[in-house]
């Protein structure tokens, strides 16, 4: 293959990966906001304690109560789901976005309305 046609080639091919391992980064750091926003909501912290909370591991992220079920006591669950959207890298490929959005449920604790 001719180096003119390699190289851009291979800098393409380096700009998609290393967009994948920040897609993939994003994923596991929005895991964990997202486990810590649904516990705290359990726990009957403001949600502006919550949004702060989110902003604090990733400050593109959003973050929303997903669903608030049953009533207080042991059988109520909250679930709380953080999005944000991953841009491609470079001009070529910066068009393209991925939006990683992950959720997590807690139950609510005791004496706590959901």
């Amino acid at each position: 293959m001719e180096s003119a046609i390699a190289i851009p080639l291979l800098l393409v091919t380096g700009l998609i990966g290393s967009w994948c391992v920040g897609v993939g980064a994003s994923a596991v750091r929005l895991s964990g906001a997202a486990g810590d926003a649904a516990r705290a909501v359990a726990r009957g912290e403001s949600w502006s304690a919550v949004v702060s909370r989110v902003a604090s591991v990733d400050p593109d992220a959003t973050a929303h109560v997903a669903s608030a079920d049953g009533a207080a006591g042991s059988d109520a669950a909250v679930t709380v789901t953080v999005e944000r959207e991953v841009h491609a890298p470079g001009p070529i490929l910066g068009g393209l976005s991925f939006t990683v959005t992950r959720s997590a449920t807690a139950l609510v604790e005791d004496g706590i309305a959901p």
